[in-house]
């Protein structure tokens, strides 16, 4: 990163703009982030915090600065809040935005609640089309972006290319439905399964075992004070 910009005085929207938003929830998601929060992996967010940050819902109150939708709209609320002014905003970098950036179920309360605050609504929300339901676009919040731009643009998918997926989640299912507007020539989607409980162990396997069940009779008996044996693995 260019040092000037790393350097560059931090941006803050004016005092006096209120752009906060109320919406109502009436759809939401659960993501591995908020698996990794309980779970204890981000220590930055506070006990008691509400998580998530996928959600559709309807406009309640819009604050006096929110020109982009008025209450009764149904809207998505992005997993990004972009405040607008930030060297990170101005560079269309949102969501490395220092004013915002992931707030939802981080920062601040998120959505997987009755109602949710969204800061930043005039950047950060997105009226829903009459023709479509909230279903239809509650995965735009964040889960098939994050497929589609992390995975498929970063990615380079081109005509004609074969492309690796791996993991077959919800994330990986983005990314498989979203290269396919590419036109790639295949899409190999790989995804790791728990082996079948009858199976038999495999030869590697037998002789993993032999040899720990023989380092295991090694140790017995110098325990014991006995003499050591050479002890074969056939």
């Amino acid at each position: 990163m260019d040092p000037h910009i790393r350097w560059r005085p931090r941006a803050d929207p004016p005092p006096t703009e209120n752009t906060d938003l109320l919406m109502r929830v009436t759809h939401t998601t659960i993501c591995g982030t908020d698996s990794h929060i309980i779970k204890g992996g981000v220590p930055t967010v506070k006990p008691g915090t509400v998580l998530g940050h996928e959600a559709t819902g309807v406009v309640e109150e819009v604050g006096s600065s929110v020109t982009n939708v008025r209450p009764g709209d149904r809207i998505l609320a992005a997993c990004v809040s972009a405040c607008g002014y930030c060297r990170f905003c101005t560079t269309g970098m949102y969501g490395q935005c220092v004013n915002g950036g992931w707030a939802l179920g981080h920062a601040i309360d998120g959505v997987q609640a009755e109602y949710a605050r969204i800061p930043f609504a005039r950047n950060s929300v997105y009226k829903i089309p009459d023709a479509l339901t909230d279903e239809q676009v509650l995965f735009l919040t964040d889960i098939l972006a994050t497929g589609y731009e992390v995975g498929v643009l970063n990615g380079g998918v081109r005509p004609g290319d074969t492309v690796v997926i791996v993991g077959a989640g919800p994330v990986g299912l983005s990314a498989t439905v979203t290269a396919r507007l590419f036109s790639p020539r295949n899409i190999v989607v790989v995804e790791r399964t728990a082996a079948p409980a009858h199976q038999p162990p495999t030869a590697v396997e037998r002789d993993h075992a032999r040899l720990r069940r023989v380092h295991a009779q090694r140790r017995d008996r110098r325990a014991e004070g006995g003499p050591h044996q050479r002890l074969t693995t056939s």
